[in-house]
């Protein structure tokens, strides 16, 4: 499976690493003076203020994880270009040609919660998901004949949830803890195995370091063939 990753050379990652943290610092440092500000003003209206992140915010964290783990000699990639590139299958279904799941589900399941705001969850239903078992991602990351259930029904596409089988990490590659970490993987919405997956470490909300890629061979599919569903 061929996605863009990220690396450099981690003296020159751990130079951009602090160089941004010192400029991170300063900025935070002009948040909180602000929020002093109001907070003179109007307290309620500081409850909130703290609650807020801004698009500017996570995006620096989402760039300070990424450089500190290529000073670590990590590759790193983005769900939001990783998802951008691949797109959907636009000749079938339009459903993304790509899933993620937590490396200890045996399923995925693609949904919209609240009719357009997409989610890969080990659970079909949304009684009893948690954060725990469920990645939410931004509508942007997908085309609108994705996320847009109404106009879904109106063309007889799928509806939603669709299931993917998430492989199985051969013992060689396998961590101690799968629920700490990712697979991205080409999804196979007709729950057939999937081919090539990659195994991730999440660093950030949409960020995430590679730790291993591998092909399934035909005999580890075969064996999947018949995983309860």
């Amino acid at each position: 499976m061929e996605v863009t990753t990220h690396s450099e050379d981690p003296r020159i990652a751990r130079i951009h690493y602090l160089d941004y943290k010192k400029r991170v610092q300063v900025h935070r440092e002009a948040r909180r003076r602000r929020l002093t500000e109001i907070a003179k003003q109007n307290r309620s209206a500081l409850y909130y203020a703290r609650r807020e992140k801004d698009q500017l915010t996570l995006e620096d964290e989402e760039l300070m994880a990424m450089y500190k783990a290529m000073s670590q000699g990590k590759r790193v990639l983005t769900l939001a270009e990783v998802f951008s590139e691949t797109g959907v299958d636009a000749d079938n279904d339009d459903l993304p040609n790509l899933a993620i799941a937590r490396a200890d589900w045996e399923w995925v399941h693609f949904g919209m919660k609240n009719s357009n705001e997409p989610f890969f969850s080990s659970r079909s239903s949304s009684w009893g998901r948690t954060k725990q078992d469920t990645i939410e991602l931004p509508t942007e990351f997908f085309p609108a004949n994705t996320t847009n259930t109404h106009w879904r029904r109106q063309h007889n596409k799928t509806s939603y949830p669709v299931k993917a089988m998430v492989p199985k990490i051969p013992a060689r590659l396998r961590p101690d803890r799968l629920d700490k970490y990712w697979i991205l993987f080409e999804a196979e919405w007709d729950k057939c195995p999937p081919v090539d997956p990659i195994l991730l470490s999440r660093l950030n909300l949409y960020t995430f370091s590679v730790v291993a890629e591998w092909d399934l061979t035909p005999l580890e599919r075969s064996v999947l063939h018949g995983r309860p569903q």
